[in-house]
């Protein structure tokens, strides 16, 4: 696995279990039918002029739910399938960890018309289909909602939710007058989930086709969900566990949704710390107090010391004085003249020197060699000597070399001593 993918994982198990805590305290379950909002658990209901609009579905979310319920209200929100996409899964012998970021590589080939990202909910341990939702639409329901003071915990398709909670092996079509949708369990798993627009089943094609994807799944009764009232009924048949059992899979969290998740978490998580902290801070008060004894009596000692010493520091600070004031004298390199025109008399020997420069560490040759290369290799090999090249080519037996002592170096003088000069 590489450092994408697993860092992708981590993010997936992170999403995840932020989705299960989101999950678990959902108590408020809207749908949207048509163009109306239901509260499911009482059944009332409030119309909107535009279903697609995010703030007039909020809108009407906040004249059914009821002031006092604010602080508790955690909404699952039902919405027609059109506002969803559904993809099959085939991809055999992934691991479930893997599976998310898997889908999430191949969205854009399988997806080309969409360049926006897209929201994914996949159930890894029945990896039948993808469901996809664009998040820019997931986050501005969420907005829309938090600008009224309520908090979408997650949105879910309407007739996936039906059809998860119905009995095993039952088929349920939701038909809503503008969106058709068919949803298939086999032992109590998900098989199919098949949605289209109502108007397209008026052409005959469009409607033999539909009538073997049934013919094909329903092994066992047909539910059919028309109408709001039905809708309604068929949720509140659902125990009180199945929620949770069979949606959570395919329950979309706004990005907004888990950050907000996240945030509570951490505070708890921080406010149980530091309380801990609080907590070992009490017990452990009377060693530190011990301690700070300890500390105040070798701080004493310090002072003591440091003032015994006072005499010996200002001794080593004159010193050092000196060594600064003193040392651009006795720390100017020493050429030793007498010794490198010796050394060199016996290298060039018997040629002879026609002329010689020394400055600052820097010699420059001339004179007559019979082999000026030997004469070159010879300085070139002396310890004194170092940078031995000739100035200029040679002209039959004159030559013309340029050294530098190899003790002596004024540049690093001058830097040391001397550094504004430079």
């Amino acid at each position: 696995m590489g450092l994408d993918e697993l860092l992708e994982t981590m993010r997936a198990w992170g999403r995840q279990h932020t989705g299960d805590a989101l999950l678990k305290n959902i108590n408020t379950l809207l749908m949207l039918h048509v163009d109306r909002v239901y509260l499911v658990s009482d059944g009332r209901s409030q119309s909107v002029n535009d279903a697609s609009d995010p703030d007039e579905l909020a809108a009407a979310a906040r004249e059914l739910i009821h002031e006092d319920d604010d602080t508790a209200a955690n909404i699952l929100l039902l919405l027609p399938p059109s506002g969803f996409i559904t993809t099959g899964v085939n991809l055999p012998g992934l691991a479930p960890d893997a599976l998310r970021s898997a889908l999430k590589l191949q969205g854009t080939s399988m997806l080309p018309a969409f360049e926006e990202p897209l929201a994914l909910a996949v159930d890894p341990e029945n990896p039948v289909l993808a469901l996809w939702m664009p998040e820019q639409k997931l986050e501005a329901l969420f907005k829309a909602f938090a600008d009224q003071s309520l908090f979408l915990s997650a949105v879910t398709p309407r007739a996936l939710a039906m059809g998860l909670i119905a009995d095993e092996g039952a088929v349920v079509v939701d038909q809503d007058g503008r969106d058709t949708a068919l949803v298939a369990k086999t032992g109590g798993q998900l098989k199919a989930f098949v949605q289209t627009r109502t108007q397209d089943l008026a052409e005959d094609a469009y409607q033999q086709e539909w009538d073997e994807l049934l013919k094909q799944y329903s092994n066992g009764p047909v539910h059919y969900v028309s109408d709001a009232s039905s809708c309604l009924a068929a949720l509140k048949k659902a125990a009180d566990g199945a929620l949770e059992k069979h949606l959570a899979p395919f329950m979309m969290n706004p990005p907004s949704a888990l950050a907000a998740r996240r945030r509570f978490t951490k505070g708890k998580r921080r406010t149980t710390l530091s309380a801990l902290a609080a907590g070992v801070a009490a017990l452990v008060l009377l060693p530190f107090l011990f301690q700070t004894f300890q500390i105040s009596r070798l701080e004493s000692r310090l002072d003591n010391l440091r003032q015994q010493s006072q005499p010996a520091r200002e001794a080593q600070a004159t010193v050092r004085d000196f060594e600064s004031q003193w040392g651009v004298l006795s720390e100017f390199p020493r050429q030793n003249l007498q010794d490198v025109l010796i050394t060199l008399q016996q290298i060039v020997t018997p040629g002879y020197l026609t002329s010689i420069e020394i400055e600052a560490g820097y010699i420059s040759l001339e004179g007559q060699s019979e082999d000026p290369q030997n004469l070159l290799e010879a300085l070139e090999q002396n310890p004194m000597f170092t940078e031995v090249d000739f100035a200029r080519a040679t002209s039959n037996q004159n030559y013309y070399i340029d050294l530098r002592l190899a003790d002596v170096n004024f540049p690093a003088y001058q830097e040391w001593y001397f550094p504004e000069a430079r």
